[in-house]
């Protein structure tokens, strides 16, 4: 381990434990499951960049599926909008893995997994981590749709935790918390409590 000047010490993320806060390329990140082949980490301080946003791409002609995670403007944006951020702002060696994305809708249709280097959380996810993301100052978008029968609704998590079914992922605007799987070698900095933030 190493503390630098601001008060942070660069460790290993196999160190940071489930429900741990740390930063990653500039970005404060929530660590929700650890494993031996890596730790998902959720995006704890979203950007301007990925607030207010619509789901599915306003261009999309009408009788399109909206719901389709794979085409979506929210995929686009992460994909070639922020991760080219986040990489550009790694200098602490780590490695973003790719990770198996769950597509299945709620009503359990459409099940099939998709590999992504960065994705948002599915409804699983959430379910399974919510216990440590808590309440957030913002709804967000998950990738899970209603139904595979149907083309224009998403499942979004609002500020109190609940679970809203948005049936208009076209014109409705919330935030993109993305997800990413980072190498159990990868650098990341842990804050480092002072004696005067304990007391």
């Amino acid at each position: 381990k190493t503390v630098d000047k601001g008060g942070c010490c660069i460790v290993k993320i196999s160190e940071i434990q489930r429900g741990e806060r740390f930063s990653f390329s500039g970005f404060r990140w929530l660590a929700i499951e650890p494993t031996d082949s890596g730790t998902y980490a959720l995006l704890d301080s979203v950007p301007e960049l990925l607030k207010r946003r619509p789901f599915a791409n306003l261009s999309t002609r009408r009788g399109k599926d909206l719901s389709d995670w794979k085409n979506s403007l929210a995929r686009y944006v992460l994909r070639h909008t922020f991760l080219p951020e986040l990489l550009s702002q790694n200098d602490q060696h780590a490695e973003l893995l790719e990770m198996a994305v769950d597509l299945t809708a709620l009503d359990g249709t459409g099940s099939s997994t998709f590999e992504d280097t960065i994705a948002l959380l599915s409804l699983s996810q959430y379910q399974k981590h919510s216990d440590v993301i808590g309440e957030t100052h913002a709804e967000f978008w998950t990738l899970t749709r209603a139904s595979k029968k149907i083309l224009d609704e998403m499942l979004t998590i609002k500020s109190d935790g609940t679970v809203r079914v948005n049936a208009d992922p076209k014109f409705s605007a919330s935030e993109l918390r993305p997800v990413i799987l980072l190498a159990p070698e990868s650098e990341v900095e842990k804050e480092v409590q002072t004696e005067e933030a304990q007391a």
